[in-house]
């Protein structure tokens, strides 16, 4: 009979043990002290994580420099001549550039655009009028962005 004793406290023991750590089952459960261990269902499920879409990064622009303008420099000014008489007024920029020439003196003609050549040089060959004005007069030409000014003198 000490055998069936000793049985019976080890089934005992081991029952109590187990209570301790694994509860009650869920019907007859009561609140135990001791650490908590949380069930299947109360555990939160991990957070889903979703692919970052790459956002382009548009590259500040670097500012540049504005182009200078072409410089314009008269060859042969200022122009004198006499009324009847041809003249050329001749400029030197850059290469290939379209100019244009403005005279300012009455009856002038209007001289057509004209580009610089592969040196630079650009002229414009007119016939000053019988009747033109005496005096001085402004001339100016504008090549690229850029404008220079000189006169001529009718005599």
């Amino acid at each position: 009979m000490v055998a069936a004793v000793a049985a019976a406290a080890i089934v005992l023991l081991g029952a109590v043990i187990g209570l301790a750590t694994h509860g009650l089952p869920s019907a007859g459960r009561a609140t135990t002290p001791g650490p908590r261990h949380p069930q299947a269902a109360e555990i939160a499920p991990a957070p889903t994580v979703y692919a970052q879409t790459p956002v382009p990064i548009t590259p500040t622009p670097t500012p540049t420099r504005a182009p200078t303008a072409l410089p314009v420099a008269f060859i042969n000014a200022p122009l004198s001549t006499d009324r009847g008489e041809e003249v050329t007024v001749r400029v030197r920029t850059a290469a290939h550039t379209a100019c244009t020439v403005t005279i300012g003196y009455p009856s002038a003609p209007g001289l057509s655009p004209a580009e610089s050549g592969g040196d630079g040089v650009v002229a414009w060959t007119w016939q000053v009028r019988k009747n033109a004005p005496r005096g001085t007069w402004p001339l100016a030409v504008t090549c690229g962005g850029s404008t220079a000014s000189t006169q001529i003198t009718i005599g």
